[in-house]
């Protein structure tokens, strides 16, 4: 038992460094899915749902999640997301704008 805890600790960590390579914080499935086939993960979907549960990854649409690091303070900006979610290049009120 104690075995399996050390174990399953190690490879969240080896997760979690292979995560925090990406700079925007942001990734999506496929990205996730080439992490954990290279980290021989056999459940790919299992894995990303406890990761979930851990909150190390929060959801923000079906297949993209954001990287929650519990090493990093980086704050992701609205702007950011909202390019990911809408597509590139998001609208930008004028009112948003000179708001700056």
């Amino acid at each position: 038992m104690w075995i399996n805890y050390v174990r399953t600790v190690k490879m969240n960590r080896l997760i979690e460094e292979r995560l925090s390579r990406y700079k925007s914080q942001i990734i999506d499935y496929a990205g996730l899915k080439s992490i954990l086939v290279n980290l021989e993960f056999s459940n790919i979907n299992d894995k990303i749902k406890k990761l979930r549960d851990d909150q190390v990854l929060k959801p923000l649409k079906k297949g993209i999640y954001i990287f929650n690091s519990t090493t990093s303070d980086n704050v992701i900006s609205k702007e950011l997301i909202s390019n990911i979610l809408l597509g590139n290049p998001s609208y930008i009120s004028l009112d948003y704008a000179l708001s700056y």
